[in-house]
């Protein structure tokens, strides 16, 4: 197991600094970039609705094994609402000469931002390590406020001689995400996420799962934003999550961002101009459910569940190359076979997580 973490953590890390190197490159189309994921995250679609405020950035979050459609997630900052505009002020007629017109119109879908994210949790005593590996696309559509996101994930388990543990699983996904404005303090947002998760062996029935959400977005007071709704997993193990919470920015350095299941803090240490470095704390709900085959050549679903308490560092840089990282404690894991009604307990254990955007 230890030999082949080492292998594919030297892949992954010659993955990240190419991605390093092209991000220094001159980037056309530049954007605001933040959690899931990554402090603030705008809301995915929000910076389509019609606003007078600046873009909030968003960082480089955690990936999302949890397998619930957070991959453009609005935990980490709730939408920006609109501002009242004053009346217009009239003025006498002026003759000016007309607007150029764009070279070009913009098309239907607009690559927005992309993504890679690994996660490496460590050997416990009982001998089940993984390793995530995990690419994402934000891709913008002709329709205000609806985007899509691609995602392809592997995962590497290395059992130690535990039974029916594969040694490879896959995630393939397509998230569809829209934001809709209702009047001047609240909105909605919805997603769905069609899903395959597989060892590409198991049993099609058992990999293709539809997870889905559905929020609502109070604008309390500038500084505190509540908001409710539910998170549909499709899982075996769990179906439903609530959501539920509240992001509390008493300033620019300080940002709370109390949402369950994914609950962070976070402190702004430096700032320069166009690039902030941030601390915080997180925790979070990790895991997920794979159509499988077992050593036996039956048809199972494997789940695997933990929580994890991190704490992490991330970079934010307006329209340019943002990153984090973050190490923590991995607590009360396990893993089941649906089938054949097994399910052990797993060591408590530490995990390394880290990630870039651009």
């Amino acid at each position: 197991m230890r030999r082949t973490i080492v292998g594919v953590l030297t892949v992954v890390g010659a993955a990240c600094a190419a991605s390093v190197a092209a991000a220094q490159s001159p980037w056309p189309g530049g954007h605001s970039v933040a959690g899931g994921v990554r402090g603030p995250v705008q809301l995915l679609g929000a910076d389509d609705l019609e606003s007078d405020e600046e873009p909030t950035q968003r960082p480089g979050g955690p990936p999302r094994i949890a397998q619930y459609p957070l991959e453009n997630d609005p935990y980490e900052n709730p939408p920006q609402f609109r501002t009242p505009t004053a009346p217009p002020q009239y003025a006498a007629p002026q003759h000016a000469a007309p607007a150029p017109l764009p070279d070009e119109e913009p098309g239907w879908l607009t690559w927005d931002e992309t993504r890679f994210d690994g996660t490496y949790i460590h050997d416990s005593p009982d001998g089940l390590g993984m390793i995530d590996v995990v690419t994402t696309a934000r891709i913008k559509t002709g329709l205000p406020g609806v985007t899509l996101s691609p995602q392809f994930g592997v995962h590497f388990l290395g059992s130690g001689g535990l039974p029916d543990v594969p040694e490879h699983l896959y995630d393939l996904s397509v998230e569809v995400t829209a934001g809709m404005p209702l009047g001047d303090d609240w909105i909605l947002m919805g997603a769905v996420s069609p899903s395959v998760f597989t060892d590409f062996s198991a049993n099609p029935g058992d990999t293709f799962r539809m997870p889905m959400r559905l929020l609502a977005f109070y604008k309390w007071t500038d500084a505190l934003t509540v908001a409710g709704g539910v998170i549909y997993l499709d899982r075996k193990d769990v179906s439903f999550l609530p959501a539920v919470g509240l992001s509390y920015k008493p300033s620019d350095e300080f940002h709370m961002e109390l949402w369950f299941p994914r609950p962070k803090v976070s402190w702004r240490y430096l700032k320069r101009p166009n690039l902030e470095r941030w601390i915080y704390v997180v925790g979070e709900f990790g895991g997920g459910s794979w159509g499988v085959e077992r050593d036996d050549g039956s048809a199972d679903v494997f789940t695997y569940r933990d929580y994890r308490a991190m704490v992490g560092i991330e970079q934010r840089q307006e329209g340019g190359f943002n990153w984090y990282t973050e190490a923590g404690l991995i607590f009360n894991r396990s893993y089941e076979l649906d089938r054949a009604n097994f399910e052990r307990d797993l060591d408590n254990t530490a995990a390394l997580q880290f990630g870039v955007r651009f």
